[in-house]
């Protein structure tokens, strides 16, 4: 029922400022009870969202299910990057691992000139990210943290370049063929709303913790849980409606 979806949106945004709240009051009592529990419960709603959706559309399943699968790697991320378990390394593999599956269910953007140009931007963004993080990364996280920055660089690719590449088809049969494509997968605005969200909040974790110049504080951590809500949000808000457009589509060219 649609009234299970909206109550699942309001505690989502319950927990998601809740756990953000409660990094302005460290030290009281319950405090980081509240963080703990707090943190990976808006993303296990997205995924429980996107999942509703895959069970209820009658295509683009298999892109969606790779979506959930990708939320369900973000809270294992956000349990491990918790500051009780502190397994960073572990926390890093499941972001990447979420990567790309994002990847997968975004799918390739349509070759353009404009998708061209956000390859080289994202290309350009990630080296320029890491060197300036790697004189402060101790030898055994360079490899990891290079291959999380490329990872997520074709992440933003795969979303933005679907999103700013649209193919002008020369003929109908063409229109039908793209129109279906684009139903297929996530949507494309949303998506990459969500992936520049992503890039913004992961940006901002990696300067604070491995570049001395930027100062690590409560409203650095605000930011970088903003950030993240919101791309995860805008990533599963780009799965409703898969599928269904595109089956209504089909039925229409073939009534014809």
């Amino acid at each position: 029922p649609q009234i299970m979806a909206t109550l699942a949106c309001l505690l989502g945004l319950v927990a998601a400022g809740f756990h953000i709240g409660s990094k302005f009051f460290p030290g009281a009592p319950g405090a980081a009870q509240v963080h703990a529990a707090c943190k990976p419960l808006p993303i296990l709603l997205c995924a429980w969202l996107a999942w509703r959706q895959e069970a209820a559309a009658a295509s683009g399943g298999g892109k969606k299910g790779m979506m959930v699968l990708g939320l369900l790697f973000s809270a294992l991320g956000d349990v491990l990057l918790l500051p009780e378990v502190d397994f960073f390394i572990g926390g890093l593999a499941a972001f990447l691992l979420a990567h790309v599956l994002y990847i997968a269910a975004l799918g390739r953007p349509p070759i353009s000139v404009s998708s061209v140009i956000v390859f080289a931007v994202a290309a350009l963004y990630a080296a320029g990210m890491y060197l300036r993080l790697e004189p402060n990364l101790e030898t055994d996280l360079k490899i990891p943290v290079a291959m999380y920055a490329a990872v997520i660089a074709t992440m933003g690719w795969s979303a933005v370049g679907r999103a700013i590449a649209r193919p002008q088809p020369a003929t109908t049969t063409r229109n039908n063929a793209y129109m279906m494509y684009m139903h297929m997968y996530p949507k494309p605005v949303p998506a990459a709303l969500g992936a520049l969200s992503f890039i913004a909040s992961d940006s901002l974790l990696a300067l604070g913790k491995f570049d001395p110049a930027v100062k690590e504080g409560v409203w650095v951590e605000v930011g970088i849980m903003t950030t993240y809500y919101a791309a995860q949000a805008l990533l599963c808000a780009a799965c409703v409606g898969v599928g269904a457009a595109g089956t209504s589509g089909s039925a229409r060219e073939k009534s014809e």
